[in-house]
């Protein structure tokens, strides 16, 4: 019987050195148009959070379903009432209806989607005042600081209103965005 011995293993070498990388490939090739200030990300998280918190706002006894009947109204008809339908005291007596486009945009989507849907349409309008008015200040000031104060004196200054969920609340947003175009 042959004693057979193991063979010697010959001592690990070091692994080759990978090459470097080509820092050509590094270089930034977003285009102009598309770069973005780092404080965007601070005013989507903002807009975000504003989002969230209004869209849970659940929906009181306003006024909200009688705007909704008046969408109804109009949708069925076609046409605008010329005068008070709902309430018996005013009948007869003729109506400027000057809500009307979002009385039929919110029974739209109330049809379509139900109360959450309208808690939507109520977050997205706050969302999209706050967002303009946050965009603008920060375009005149370049600081964020008087953004947010400025952003914040706007929740101040309408917390009653805000809380409230009203189609006027599209005519706020208008009024924003034409603050907005008129300051530019």
């Amino acid at each position: 019987m042959a004693i057979t011995l193991p063979e010697l293993q010959s001592p690990p070498t070091e692994p080759e050195p990978m090459p470097l990388p080509d820092s050509g490939a590094l270089e930034d090739r977003t285009p102009d148009w598309l770069e973005t200030p780092r404080v965007l990300f601070r005013f989507a998280l903002l807009a975000g959070v504003t989002f969230s918190f209004f869209s849970y706002r659940p929906l009181w006894h306003t006024d909200l379903w009688g705007h909704l009947a008046y969408g109804r109204l109009i949708l069925q008809t076609g046409q605008l009432p010329q005068t008070e339908p709902f309430m018996p005291l005013a009948s007869g007596m003729p109506l400027l209806d000057t809500a009307w486009l979002s009385q039929l945009v919110g029974y739209g989507v109330h049809e379509a989607a139900g109360v959450p849907g309208l808690q939507f349409l109520y977050a997205a309008g706050i969302t999209l005042c706050l967002t303009l008015l946050l965009w603008r200040f920060y375009g005149r000031t370049k600081s964020v600081g008087w953004s947010i104060a400025g952003f914040a004196l706007f929740l101040i200054i309408n917390w009653q209103q805000l809380l409230i969920v009203r189609p006027q609340w599209a005519g706020v947003a208008c009024f924003c965005a034409l603050l907005v175009l008129l300051t530019a």
